[in-house]
This record gives structure tokens, sequence and C-alpha cells, in this order.
């Protein structure tokens, strides 16, 4: 605990920490609750290392956070600042992140008092408010200054080239598993159509270009432990150029059914309505009439694209060997692609319904 309080106290925190333990259940960075005591004061602070496997460009990464922060805090009362987004502290050296030893790479944020996390939504209320949030988030950002932010993860909902790729994968068949995943891999070849006709839309401009989240799960939004509504969008790093049903499409991925990622039982794996409702009113709620008629025509395309996109990456990984997503069991990235294109199915079965609640 020494070297995390040492390092915390590299930041401009006030007074001196104390205390420092783990928080969350991220698998990207490694996150700890630090406390300092300022007085008699204690003041709570969010240390993170950065996963630099993954976020190569931890400049670009950083610049585009502070970016974004900055401009969503230029919106709020001083007072809201600290409680309604991510707000960093700079190094004593004023920088945005420190540099350590052994090349790892620390940020440090403010606490957000009396929140919370959900993993899993226990209503449709709470998923109604981090749809609103995710949203109002999209809405904020619209007028952000500077010109694009940068690729932290370039390709990371390109459709084509992940579908590409798992083309690649069974064409090259590495560990012999081809045989084995034949039926999915035949599924996804069949609808791939849909990675094309997304991108389509963007290269041609219909779709406008946005700073989208790129990752709207509902465990990346605070809520307030008083009046449980959502009050933050967290996890900025994957914050980047995209189009609105990207965000749109993942809440539906993560959201709109009960079922677990990677459970082997299909059979239960299927939309439910209250939930897709509960998401689309809140979507369009927080986007508040910045959504051009394609852009809403395109969420449902979002909503079908996300749990194939997903099933592709899952079989790519499985394919060639289970490198990339941490497994637990022999066969644990195939059943997470069967879980995925399950609810790719159930979605298909209902579209017509799932699209008339967007007013399609």
């Amino acid at each position: 605990m020494s070297e995390l309080l040492e390092i915390a106290q590299r930041f401009m925190i006030e007074g001196q920490a104390v205390a420092a333990e783990p928080l969350g259940h991220g698998h990207l960075h490694k996150t700890y609750l630090v406390t300092a005591q300022a007085g008699t004061a204690d003041v709570h602070y969010v240390l993170q290392e950065i996963n630099t496997r993954v976020f190569k460009d931890v400049d670009a990464l950083m610049e585009n956070i502070h970016r974004v922060t900055r401009h969503l805090a230029g919106k709020l009362p001083p007072a809201e600042v600290r409680r309604r987004t991510m707000a960093f502290i700079r190094t004593r050296d004023g920088e945005l992140y420190l540099k350590a030893e052994q090349g790892r790479c620390w940020r440090l944020c403010w606490y957000v008092q009396g929140s919370y996390t959900v993993e899993v939504p226990k209503n449709t209320q709470q998923i109604y408010q981090s749809a609103r949030a995710f949203g109002g988030f999209l809405r904020n950002l619209a007028d952000l200054d500077g010109g694009p932010l940068k690729e932290t993860i370039p390709d990371f909902h390109n459709g084509v080239k992940r579908y590409q790729r798992l083309t690649e994968a069974i064409q090259q068949d590495q560990v012999g598993r081809v045989k084995e995943a034949r039926p999915e891999a035949e599924l996804i070849v069949k609808h791939a159509d849909i990675f094309e006709t997304m991108a389509a839309w963007i290269r041609s401009g219909a779709l406008p270009l946005r700073t989208t989240h790129n990752d709207t799960k509902v465990n990346n939004v605070l809520f307030d432990k008083a009046t449980d509504e959502a009050i933050c969008v967290i996890d900025l790093d994957t914050v980047m150029p995209g189009v609105a049903a990207y965000d749109f499409g993942d809440q539906v991925r993560t959201t709109v059914s009960e079922s677990e990622e990677d459970q082997t039982d299909l059979s239960g794996i299927a939309v439910q309505m209250d939930r897709f409702e509960a998401i689309a009113r809140g979507y369009l709620d927080g986007t508040a009439g910045l959504l051009t008629e394609i852009e809403i025509e395109s969420l449902m395309t979002g909503a079908k694209m996300f749990p194939l996109l997903m099933a592709t990456r899952f079989l790519t990984d499985f394919l060639e060997g289970d490198w990339y997503f941490s497994t637990h069991r022999a066969g644990h990235n195939l059943d997470r692609c069967r879980t995925q294109l399950a609810l790719f199915e159930s979605i298909c079965r209902n579209d017509k319904q799932m699209a008339a609640v967007l007013g399609q």
C-alpha cells in the first residue's frame, strides 16, 4: 500500500494520502480508492494504473479525456463539476497523468461521494436513467471544439474489419477449431452484410460522426444514492469519433436481456420489450432532438449489429487460440459467441416491434 500512497502524493491532492484499497470490478485497469487526510476531514480519490498494453498512446488517451471533461465541466455550475463529470487532477509537475518507473502510467480523479454503480440493473428505471445519461453525454459533446478526438483503439467498432479478421481466422484455422464452430461461423457469414450497411452510411456521410462513448454498459454510469438518478458517465477511455447507433446498439446488447454474456443455456436469451422501451425512451430523451431522421433509422441497425459484432470478435478469438479475451473454461469464447448470436436472432425476430418503439 505504501507504493500507492506515494504515487497518489505525486498528484496535486489535498492533504496526506493515508489509505488505499481496490475499487470496482474493472478488467482493464487496476483501480484504487485513496483516502487522504486534509485537516480533520477525509478526502477521497480514485487512482488508476492505466493498461498500456491496450492503450499504447497514453498521451492521446489522456488528451481526449481532458478535452471531454473540460468541455462537460464548462456546461455545469461549478459546484456540480466534481459530481456530474469525471474531474481529473494533474500531477505536481502539471501533467495530465504520471509517468512512473518501469513505464507504468497512473491517473487520479475525484471520487464522487454518495454515488453507486450497477452491474446488473434491478429495474427498468435504472435502464432508463443510464440510457438517458448516455444520450445526454452525446448531446453535450455535440459542440466539442478542437476537431475530432484521436482514436484510442483504432477500428474498435469497425464491423467490416472485424469480419475480415474472422474470415482470415477461418481460412487459417491455426488451432484446429473451425470444425467445432462451423454453425456459428456460417450464421455470421449469412448476416455479415449488416456491417457493410453501417459502413456505407458512415462513408457517405449520411450518419454524422459524433463524439461517442463506445462502451455504454450500465456499469459505466454513476447513480445518486439518495435519488437513484444517473448523475455521471464514467470510463472515458473509448470516447472517440463514432455514430449514435454505436452507443445505442451497445446499450441494447448489454441490457435488453437478463441473460449472462457467457451462459450455456440459450433457451432464455430473448429481447425483453420493457427493457428495450426503457433504453429507447431514455436515449431519445437524453439526445433531446439532436439526432437526424436517418440517425434514428440507424438505431435498429446498431441494435442488430452489436451482438453480431461481439459474436464475431468472440469467435475470432476462439479460432485464434483465446489470446485476447480472458477465459475460465474450455470453449468459453465459443459459449460467448453463441450467447451473442442467440440475442442477435431474438432481435431479428422482434425487429418490427422494436422499430415501432423508435417511431419507425
